[in-house]
């Protein structure tokens, strides 16, 4: 069982992401998406974002963004 069934608190916190928006297009699934690029933890983070549906999200742990995060990617990982 997990900490033997003892109660624990712990402390989190979201990443701040400091997306810087590209003047680069790219059509995901019918969605016309801009290329968004950040650098973070010591890799550069891409992501494709579609202003046509306004909910500030993404997959994993990418968010910070004018719309929605269809596409995200490093140069050793891609979630779509």
């Amino acid at each position: 069982m997990f900490n033997d069934g003892k109660n624990f608190d712990g402390k989190d916190k979201m990443v701040e992401w400091n997306w810087t928006i590209e003047n680069e297009t790219q059509l995901i699934n019918d969605f016309i998406c801009k290329k968004a690029t950040c650098y973070n933890s010591g890799v550069t983070f891409s992501a494709w974002v579609t202003e046509d549906l306004p909910i500030s999200d993404g997959p994993d742990k990418f968010w910070g963004l004018p719309g929605l995060i269809l596409k995200v990617s490093n140069p050793f990982y891609e979630r779509v």
